[in-house]
């Protein structure tokens, strides 16, 4: 077992593919899906179905009857326990005090699983387990990593996808793994018997999908089609599928990048940019065609009335609707 430390998802599966387990698991961050799979993969390392039925235990933080007690039991016919609580970060009191203790002494016969969510630093429950828990850090994967992601989750459905089709799916803006994994689903199924998922598959299949509705926005905003975007923007907000809080932060990422790599074309290092920016090949040469039309100048002011934007918002000095409206209408004015 090593020290508590920090891990991403990857080393989690790395390391647990290798035997190599701790004693107690913090897995936290907004990513459901991976904090959800976290805690299977790690049961599943340390349990068969048969050890399950008298070695784990499951509970809330909120409600952890039996915390204490599975915490200091001897394993039934099996090398391990394992003990998990979801929503960890309501654990208190007595439970709470069970679980320092276990941590400050883990034995080798048991492991302890917290899920909870985003980490609050301020809560007295991080603060007492801190430094004594490896933490699986599972946030939305990027570039390599999504990726790699995309490609595993297709093993699943026997099935593999073209370089081309990985980077369009890469282009759009996911606000979460799980409408990745369910537009993955999706195709899976149009391509039938077919082993191979292609971009002409991802393209069709595309046009009724909300993600890809996103990506259209951003892609409308970048290329300067200002008519386009209000017609894309109008049609997510009937759907209600993407607050407009959620939109600025999307319009936001967008004109940061186009601002660095403008930056650095100025500069004549492009290639670095690439790196800063982390953006597939599909994506970078579409954002490098948006940089050029625009002058540095015109950047940094769309950045400035964006988080205006977004502070109006926050504050409440202006309907949301109406706010995101303006924002796409005076945008296109500063393109003009």
């Amino acid at each position: 077992m090593s020290k508590p430390r920090n891990i991403s998802f990857r080393v989690l599966v790395d390391t647990l593919q290798k035997g190599q387990f701790d004693s107690a698991y913090l897995i936290s961050g907004e990513e459901e899906t991976l904090t959800r799979k976290s805690e299977e993969l790690i049961v599943q390392a340390l349990l068969t179905n048969e050890e399950k039925l008298f070695n784990l235990l499951t509970v809330y933080g909120s409600n952890p009857e039996g915390l204490k007690e599975s915490l200091t039991a001897l394993p039934v016919f099996a090398d391990r326990r394992v003990t998990v609580v979801r929503e960890a970060q309501h654990i208190k009191d007595f439970d709470l005090t069970a679980v320092i203790n276990f941590l400050d002494n883990p034995p080798t016969d048991a492991c302890l699983i917290l899920r909870t969510g985003k980490i609050d630093a301020r809560r007295a429950f991080y603060k007492k387990i801190k430094g004594k828990i490896t933490n699986v850090e599972c946030s939305m994967p990027k570039g390599s990593a999504l990726t790699k992601w995309i490609m595993d989750s297709l093993k699943d459905y026997d099935k593999s996808i073209e370089q081309k089709a990985v980077e369009r799916l890469l282009s759009v803006n996911w606000p979460n793994l799980g409408d990745l994994q369910s537009e993955l689903e999706k195709l899976s199924l149009v391509v039938g018997d077919r082993k191979e998922i292609g971009i002409d598959d991802v393209e069709e299949l595309g046009g009724g999908s909300f993600a890809f509705t996103w990506w259209k926005l951003s892609d409308a905003i970048g290329s300067g089609n200002m008519t386009e975007a209000a017609s894309t923007l109008s049609n997510l907000m009937y759907w209600n599928v993407r607050k407009p809080h959620q939109l600025v932060n999307d319009v936001f990422r967008l004109y940061l990048q186009m601002w660095i790599i403008k930056w650095h074309i100025v500069k004549k290092k492009t290639n670095e940019a690439r790196e800063i920016v982390g953006l597939p090949d599909f994506v970078f040469r579409k954002y490098i065609e948006f940089a050029r039309k625009r002058s540095i100048e015109e950047l940094e002011n769309a950045l400035i009335r964006i988080k205006e934007s977004d502070f109006n918002i926050k504050q409440g000095l202006r309907s949301p609707e109406i706010e995101i409206n303006l924002l796409i209408s005076e945008l296109g004015n500063l393109a003009g």
